[in-house]
């Protein structure tokens, strides 16, 4: 599977029940989902975006 600049290997083990039933996650995980996964935490982990947010509050303050 190709994403954007990265490889991605795909390991589907079999399981250990012939005949069970094939479980179904609650939520389906795929390449969409990694990729907001991924922008939300970099957006989470940015220096600037955290400076912004404190200059912001401190501006609320001094406004007070």
């Amino acid at each position: 599977m190709w994403g954007n600049h990265h490889f991605f290997k795909v390991n589907c083990p079999r399981t250990a029940g012939v005949g069970s039933e094939p479980q179904t996650p609650a939520q389906t995980f795929d390449y969409n989902f990694a990729r907001e996964e991924l922008m939300l935490n970099r957006l989470n982990n940015d220096p600037i975006q955290t400076a912004i947010a404190q200059i912001e509050r401190q501006h609320e303050e001094d406004k007070q």
